[in-house]
């Protein structure tokens, strides 16, 4: 295990003042610049069949992809190089909202290149489950990992913009009705965004 005084050289220590205990850490869902501050209100925590907290979007706007990582190191620059920011707590143990907040210039995921973007978010840190952690505790799972010069293996999650699709409504010639064209949210429901949009459909009875 690496000491305290190695781990903590890669990372900032930038803990946010902390909102009070909330299951729905922040609830509004326009997110403005690709920060750890702006993208805090994406995410919201729900519990899975397990009782334990698990990050999701917090808009059906965005969904998440989970991108596996892995930063090298040598025993000469066994720090990560990366900055974590604390936005928010869980009334469980050691729970809350704990973001990537950059890189660190010069730092060993810089230098590789490693796809880590500011609003990600450390789900598994070699194969501990790191979700919904505090930055304390996110920091202690990240000393626990095997010491350098073994590589550091972080899973994240990272919120997406779920991507718009055209749609257009033609109507039979005879009902003389114009054609009608909107945008819908892939994967959306057709009937409730033809609802939404006001496009009347004929009653299909058997």
């Amino acid at each position: 295990m690496q000491s305290a005084a190695t781990v903590l050289a890669a990372f900032a220590l930038a803990a946010t003042a902390l909102t009070p205990p909330q299951r729905a850490l922040r609830r509004q869902t326009r997110l403005h610049a690709r920060t750890a501050e702006g993208m805090a209100p994406g995410w919201k925590a729900t519990t899975d069949e397990t009782g334990a907290y698990e990050l999701i979007p917090a808009s059906y706007e965005y969904q998440y992809q989970e991108i596996f990582v892995e930063i090298p190191r040598t025993a000469e620059s066994p720090g990560l190089g990366v900055l974590l920011e604390q936005f928010g707590t869980l009334d469980a143990a050691n729970g809350g909202l704990t973001l990537v907040a950059g890189l660190v210039e010069g730092g060993n995921a810089a230098n590789a290149g490693v796809d880590l973007l500011p609003g990600d978010s450390i789900v598994k840190a070699g194969t501990t489950r790191v979700e919904c952690l505090d930055y304390d505790a996110t920091v202690d799972a990240l000393m626990a990992l095997p010491p350098a010069p073994a590589p550091a293996g972080l899973m994240v999650k990272r919120l997406v913009k779920v991507p718009f699709v055209n749609m257009r409504v033609m109507f039979p010639r005879e009902e003389n009705r114009k054609d009608v064209t909107f945008k819908m949210r892939r994967g959306a429901s057709l009937r409730a965004e033809l609802l939404r949009n006001r496009v009347e459909m004929p009653t299909c009875c058997e």
